[in-house]
């Protein structure tokens, strides 16, 4: 048996050593999908069936065509290895026209510009034209709007006549743009090899000739253009073509992904072979019963039922806590991550924290940090390290003492007036030779320094609100709600109106006033939290040792740097796509988020998305979801998502009251723990 063969296996094997024709390779979640590529690889030049460069494989990151590489290279030797043509969509179009450049006329070393590039392009165009509302365009919905023309020749997304307009007076010129600056775009790099080998049948039969068998991984992820450029590379001849993909885990709609192009690929092949890889090696059978039953419910899907491998784990059933608001949900994500710490069941890195909506994970992180728990956040940015967080965060720092990064970051936060330039003379004259002045007594002396007396009046109010902010302080903490509070302080020096003024954009939409303020409600309301539990602990304890314990979040160490380093992973359902913890929790399983209400129009994605977070976890696969959870700033009432609707009890343990009931065990641990802490404290009195 080939050496490729040995550790595969039936329908990997089976996948492996197919040689001529088009196959489809069906690689459920947790199936082994790279090991089939990468033995697949191996075999075909073992086998004698292809040389090394007569292989290539298109992959969706540059991640996966090193990896393949990489392992091909362990068994074969790496000049061999080397050969194998992998990479990108995207660099293989690249190199294609490097090499054929003459074809469509452009020099050797063309540009290549991104998005922002292309969208500058645009502006730049539309100086030109005489249009009244001209500087009102989105053009980045231009831009898409062109990209559809280029590829379809119609639109496909609906807009409004001006936009349309727009696009097709755009196209010819930005095109004619692009070639006078000798530069493509991204879409040029899979349009125009396209072009180039519909165009040129001497090309596309030399590609045959050097290129006998192609492979694509994430098949389900392609887009219509990839679709349309494969067509011209494989042979119609032989068609050599194996894809390997899962229709279920299809959820990259919004990037143009169809997952018509894997259902129809044995329509389009009349001889494809299909192969099923339906035994999962990652997961309990528990929860592996649970995904298949969440998935069954879509349409127009390949018929397989994945069967679980791994018995090394307890069959832990999977479990649904239904919490009171996103608060207690938080708190509760936070208890059973330090009961599995402190059991030393798992380390901070085998423990994924998973959500549709980036704005989800912004309390976590605040629990998360209060109990000094590292973690880092994929595929958003952190509540942290957003820019009002950090403003906030300034004010109430300076509420304390005297603390200059912070009087630099908001002395001009709101607007008042006070420029750079005025802020340099202040400093470079607190810093001359033989003076001990520091950046606050510089803005008081701001008329030696030299700054014009016009933004000196702008100085001094500023002046006023920094000296009674010991006050302030001490009025968020009189009477009523500390939240409220807070958010009137932020209200009261023109925070909040800075904030709805700003022009701040989110998914090409610019966001609406109460999304604006969502993150600075969260901050509130952590701090208020904070406040309650440091209360409940001394009653006594003045406000200013309280806020300093909170701004201790933020002096932790910067939750954003390696990947290998020991942290709770936090990130989107679509960022964990291709990844696996021993425990994971899904967040929010809920109508409106699960299908989302505003991006969820394609219920059978959404689904998949959801089937995608339930088959990360390998031990343990904890949800949540809440009774009511904010609105605009507003609790509403909220109902669980309708993909669990068809989940038997048998499949999922709920508990409605949030809480697991405790082991007997459990509960003589608990008794034993608290009658050592009551034999400290008598012993310490």
């Amino acid at each position: 048996m080939s050496q490729w063969l040995y550790s595969l296996n039936p329908e990997q094997a089976k996948a492996a050593s197919h040689v001529h024709g088009p196959l489809l390779i069906l690689a459920g979640a947790g199936s082994g999908k790279t090991t089939v590529l990468v033995s697949r690889a191996g075999y075909l030049i073992e086998q004698k069936f292809a040389q090394p460069h007569q292989l290539a494989v298109l992959t969706f990151t540059n991640k996966a065509a090193l990896e393949l590489k990489h392992r091909v290279a362990s068994k074969l030797g790496g000049g061999q290895a080397k050969q194998i043509q992998a990479s990108t969509f995207h660099s293989f179009g690249l190199k294609f026209l490097r090499k054929y450049h003459k074809a469509f006329g452009y020099p050797e070393h063309f540009g290549v510009v991104d998005q922002s590039d292309s969208i500058g392009i645009l502006r730049d165009i539309s100086k030109n034209l005489s249009h009244s509302s001209k500087d009102k365009f989105d053009f980045e919905e231009v831009f898409h709007l062109i990209n559809d023309l280029r590829v379809y020749g119609q639109l496909k997304r609906a807009s409004t006549d001006e936009y349309i307009e727009m696009a097709h007076w755009m196209l010819p010129k930005y095109i004619k743009a692009l070639s006078h600056l000798g530069v493509v775009d991204f879409e040029d790099l899979i349009l125009r090899p396209t072009q180039v080998l519909k165009n040129n049948p001497d090309i596309k039969n030399r590609l045959f000739e050097q290129i006998q068998f192609w492979m694509v991984d994430e098949f389900q992820d392609t887009n219509d253009v990839q679709m349309m450029l494969l067509e011209q590379l494989v042979n119609p001849v032989n068609q050599n073509i194996a894809v390997v993909g899962d229709d279920d885990q299809s959820i990259y709609g919004f990037r143009g992904a169809k997952v018509k192009h894997i259902l129809d690929f044995p329509k389009k092949y009349n001889n494809c072979h299909v192969v099923r890889l339906e035994r999962n090696y990652r997961s309990t059978p528990a929860i592996i019963e649970l995904a298949n039953n969440v998935i069954k419910d879509n349409k127009d899907r390949h018929a397989k039922v994945l069967k679980a491998e791994n018995t090394s784990y307890e069959n832990i059933i999977p479990e649904l806590f239904v919490l009171e608001d996103e608060n207690k949900e938080a708190e509760f994500v936070l208890s059973e991550i330090q009961n599995l710490l402190k059991s030393n069941k798992a380390k901070e890195s085998e423990i994924a924290i998973l959500y549709r909506a980036n704005s989800q994970a912004n309390i976590i992180e605040t629990e998360l940090r209060g109990a000094q728990i590292a973690y880092k956040v994929t595929g958003g940015i952190s509540l942290f390290d957003r820019k009002e967080i950090k403003d906030a965060a300034g004010y109430l720092r300076l509420m304390v003492g005297y603390h200059e990064l912070s009087l630099r970051r908001i002395v001009n936060v709101p607007h008042r007036g006070i420029g750079e330039l005025s802020l340099d003379k202040i400093i470079n004259w607190s810093e001359q030779e033989n003076q001990e002045i520091n950046f606050l007594e510089g803005l008081r002396q701001w008329s030696l320094a030299g700054v014009d007396p016009k933004v000196g009046l702008a100085i001094e109010e500023f002046l006023k609100t920094y000296d009674y902010l010991k006050q302030d302080l001490k009025d968020i903490f009189l009477s009523g709600s500390i939240a409220d509070n807070l958010f009137q302080f932020f209200k009261k020096i023109g925070y909040i109106e800075y904030l709805l003024s700003a022009k701040v954009k989110d998914s090409n939409q610019e966001l609406s006033f109460e999304k604006r303020l969502t993150p600075l409600r969260i901050f509130c309301d952590s701090f208020a939290r904070h406040v309650v539990k440091m209360q409940n602990q001394d009653p006594d304890l003045p406000p200013s040792l309280i806020l300093r314990t909170y701004l201790e979040y933020f002096e932790l160490k910067d939750n954003s740097s390696d990947e290998s380093e020991n942290k709770v992973q936090l990130m989107t359902f679509h960022a964990s796509k291709g990844l696996e913890y021993n425990y994971v929790f899904l967040l929010g399983v809920e109508e409106d988020l699960l299908p989302h209400k505003i991006l969820g129009e394609d219920i059978n994605e959404e689904r998949r998305l959801f089937y995608v977070g339930l088959t990360r976890a390998k031990m343990h696969l904890v949800m949540t979801r809440c009774e009511q959870r904010k609105r605009h700033g507003q609790l509403k009432k909220v109902i669980a998502t309708r993909f669990l609707n068809s989940i038997s009890g048998d499949h999922l343990k709920t508990y409605l009251q949030g809480v697991r009931p405790f082991q007997k065990n459990q509960i003589q641990g608990q008794l034993t723990d608290f009658l050592k802490e009551l034999e400290k404290k008598v012993k310490t009195r």
